[in-house]
């Protein structure tokens, strides 16, 4: 099977799934292997499925996580993230580092 071009940015696949950047609007969405938009393009940037959880940046430039329906699992609240590893992801607000769960909640201080 072959998916036709029709994304200005295509990702690798990663559970399942690749992050696209629509040429309409600009905004990143998710694919299956069969080339159906699965997670509308409604992101300012996304990043590949890491543990169930991909990274997003909304609007206001704040980073979340999504899980593989679209829901958004972690609201949009930090000024960075990193992906998830071996359950918690690296994050960042004013300069402050921790690390969440995959709850959300803050689990160390560094």
């Amino acid at each position: 099977m072959v998916i036709e071009p029709q994304y200005e940015v295509a990702y690798e696949f990663s559970e399942g799934m690749a992050v696209v950047l629509d040429t309409d609007g600009g905004k990143y969405g998710f694919i299956d292997k069969k080339g159906d938009l699965v997670i509308p393009c409604q992101w300012d940037d996304a990043y590949d499925f890491c543990e169930g959880l991909a990274r997003v940046q909304d609007n206001n430039g704040k980073y979340g996580f999504i899980d593989q329906t679209g829901k958004l699992v972690i609201p949009c609240q930090w000024d960075d993230a990193n992906d998830f590893s071996d359950g918690l992801a690296r994050v960042r607000n004013n300069r402050k580092y921790g690390y969440i769960d995959k709850t959300g909640k803050v689990v160390k201080r560094d």
